[in-house]
């Protein structure tokens, strides 16, 4: 781990050498003045009005439709919002950003939240013994108890 996260030794290390931010806002503005790409949406259950239509990104704006259009600029039926989207990443001893994963906070009924992650796969592959990489893609992945351990006591 200490290779994979630039010197972090323990639960203190990564606690106080985390960092969060938000996504690059990007896409079209919801009412609640975030934008599409600070949520994160369910990609089981559609977002559908109180008249059976679904969201559609349209050129770049927010579209409730019964029906796909055929165009080009069209994203979706999108899924309902679930939570909201930010970044986790450490700095090494030589201050290099080290990309963590995507953490998606959701709120469990009342004032219980729940966070979850989409861990980097450099940082997998790391830990893996595969060599690390600068690769910001990211994927789902069963991460070793240990690091989740540590990440749920931030």
């Amino acid at each position: 781990m200490r290779e994979c996260l630039g010197g972090v030794d323990n639960v203190d290390d990564l606690t106080r050498n985390m960092q969060t931010r938000l996504p690059e806002k990007s896409g079209p503005k919801l009412p609640s003045g975030m934008y599409e790409s600070e949520v994160s949406r369910s990609r089981d259950k559609i977002a559908e009005n109180k008249d059976g239509e679904n969201l559609y990104i349209v050129d770049g704006e927010y579209a409730w439709l019964s029906e796909k259009p055929n165009d080009k600029n069209v994203k979706g039926p999108l899924g309902a919002i679930t939570g909201r989207k930010v970044f986790a990443y450490v700095f090494d001893k030589d201050g290099n950003e080290i990309n963590v994963g995507e953490m998606s906070m959701r709120t469990k009924g009342g004032t219980n939240l729940q966070t979850t992650y989409i861990y980097a796969r450099s940082l997998k592959n790391c830990l893996e013994g595969k060599g690390g990489g600068s690769s910001n893609a990211n994927e789902q992945i069963e991460m070793p108890d240990y690091l989740l351990r540590m990440l749920e006591r931030l």
